[in-house]
């Protein structure tokens, strides 16, 4: 028996002592996921799994099902977490190069601007850098901070954690004239989504 497999059985025996403490049900879960090798999604997952070898499906079924939500309402607001901590690093990162002064995003309303770095951060690299364009983003980052393209590319690779061609490509096939490879690099393919998108936000 596993540790997880171990904790399973715990939970369907009642036995939810630790030491000289005895723990309710959830409480016992988490003191077990303190113990544990691995935090996080990965502790609720395996516990997930290690369940249905010791709950039978007519007995104790619903505490089973509580013990499963509890474990997946775990997971999801760790992924949340995680979401929305990537999204704040990215809204300053994009604030020090004066994202916010734009004309297109300083007439949204504040939740509207959460929104749109939202959508930005959330989104595939092609949309993104066609919401940069249309924003005329990449324009203001041309004029205010990068003299050359290469260190362009650099910066946004960075921020959204990819390599530099796929940037350069991105941006390139948002010019008509443009020989970059238009099945590889799609930004060109979302300019009406992101317009789209935008003018919900208005």
């Amino acid at each position: 028996m596993n540790f997880y497999e171990d904790i399973a059985h715990k939970l369907y025996v009642f036995n939810t002592k630790i030491g000289e403490t005895e723990f309710e049900p959830f409480d016992f879960i988490e003191a077990k996921h303190n113990e544990a090798p691995y935090k996080g999604k990965v502790f609720y997952q395996n516990l997930i799994d290690a369940m249905p070898n010791h709950f039978g499906a007519k007995m104790r079924n619903d505490f089973f099902k509580e013990v499963v939500q509890y474990c997946a309402d775990r997971i999801h607001a760790l992924l949340s977490q995680q979401i929305e901590t990537k999204t704040d690093k990215f809204k300053a990162e994009l604030g020090e190069y004066g994202f916010f002064e734009l004309s297109k995003v300083k007439q949204l309303s504040e939740p509207n601007k959460q929104s749109l770095i939202e959508l930005i951060s959330t989104n595939d690299l092609p949309y993104s850098i066609a919401m940069f364009e249309y924003l005329a983003f990449l324009k203001h980052l041309k004029a205010k901070h990068f003299t050359t393209d290469y260190e362009l590319f650099k910066a946004v690779a960075k921020w959204f954690e990819v390599n530099e061609r796929a940037v350069k490509g991105n941006i390139y096939v948002l010019n008509e004239r443009s020989k970059e490879n238009r099945t590889r690099y799609t930004a060109d393919q979302q300019k009406q989504t992101v317009q789209k998108d935008y003018e919900k936000l208005k």
